[in-house]
Parts: structure tokens; sequence; C-alpha cells
């Protein structure tokens, strides 16, 4: 019988509370982090200040570890739902880990019900085979998206990068830092997998909203 890895939402957001994050001003000095957003969370206000909020989940495939992000923007405010990491064993069949990753993400859609699923491009790998299969758990990630009739944007790594830390030559830990800074939390994600999704959560959202980018 299939269990899902994802905890029910009660016992998650008992450990961490939603935190609602204030206007954004990045300086020029801050390593130009937040300097490319801020202009989407400027027209976000502009645009938005009348409509209702909206929930963005963000997920970056994988076939071992998939990241998962939820968030809720309002006008130009950005708040924390949840995040998580769907982790696939090793000693299991490909075909099997597949399964878990896409029932994991239609889980995910049927408890947050988004309204709009950020998902980050496959880009190029040296290695042939590794690129192989995370295109085919990116491919069960878009079914579940699909069944569920949720409008999708596809990111790459470069426009996240771009769009949550003001360049695309952004690292790791610059992102894992504009993440936690952006969405107020007391500590970064443990996995680089859940800040990479709630940085797609952030940027897909404010492209969204302000109609940069649409499915």
């Amino acid at each position: 019988m299939y269990t899902s890895n994802i905890p029910k939402p009660s016992q998650r957001w008992k450990k961490k509370k939603s935190r609602n994050l204030k206007q954004i001003k990045p300086t020029r000095h801050e390593a130009g982090f937040g300097f490319t957003l801020s202009r989407y969370v400027i027209r976000a206000n502009i645009i938005c200040m009348n409509h209702p909020s909206i929930r963005i989940l963000g997920i970056d495939p994988g076939f071992g570890r998939t990241g998962l992000g939820v968030i809720d923007l309002s006008g130009g405010n950005a708040t924390h739902v949840w995040h998580e990491v769907i982790e696939t064993s090793k000693e299991e069949d490909f075909s099997t880990r597949l399964i878990v990753v896409r029932n994991d993400v239609a889980e995910a859609i049927r408890r947050f019900s988004p309204q709009c699923v950020a998902v980050e491009s496959l880009f190029f790998q040296t290695n042939v085979r590794t690129a192989m299969k995370v295109g085919m758990a990116r491919g069960v990630i878009l079914l579940a998206i699909a069944d569920a009739g949720v409008p999708l944007i596809e990111l790459t790594p470069n426009q996240v990068k771009q769009g949550i830390a003001g360049w695309g030559g952004a690292d790791k830990r610059q992102v894992q830092d504009m993440v936690k800074r952006l969405l107020k939390l007391s500590v970064a994600p443990k996995l680089d997998d859940a800040s990479d999704a709630l940085a797609l959560a952030i940027v897909g959202g404010y492209a969204w909203k302000t109609g940069t980018m649409r499915a």
C-alpha cells in the first residue's frame, strides 16, 4: 500500500509558523541580492493590490531528491507555508522511485491547492545517464501537474538565480541565504533542494502575478 512521504500539513505547521515578508528594499552593496526581484515586488504591489492572494508550489526535479516549496503571495508580500524534500532509496527499482515522486507531488498539490506550479527546466549535464533520469523524473512531475489541471511555469536555473539573487551566476549558498531573508525564516532549509524549490516558487510566483511569464 502506498504511503506518502509528505507529513500532514497540521504536523508541519505546528513546527513552522508562517512569516510575512515586508517591502523588500535591497541595496547595491548586498552583492546584488534581490535587485532583480525588487522589480517584480514593486510591480506586484501596483498590479495586484486589490487581488486575492495566490499560492505557488515550487518544484526542483530529481529522482534521488526532489525539492518542494509552497509560499503564498499577496500583493508584493511573500509568506512561507511549507517545504519538504522527497527522497527515494537507491535500493528500489527506478520505476518505483518515479512512482514515489509522482504520487508525492500529486499529494502536495491536493493538500496545498496551489494556483500555480513553478518547475525548473532541464539544463545541460555532462553525465548523460543522470540527465536522462532527471528528465524522466521531471516527466512524471509534469504529468502530476497536468492531471491536477494547475497552470505551469518553467524556469531555467539562471532565471531563478537572476530573479532571487540579482545575477545568474549566484551559487547555492547565495540562493539559500536570499530565500531565508525574503521569507523571514529563522534558519535556511537544511537541504539545497528545498531552498531551490522555494526560490522557484518566489520567482515564478512574482512572474506569474505580474504577467511577466505565463504558461
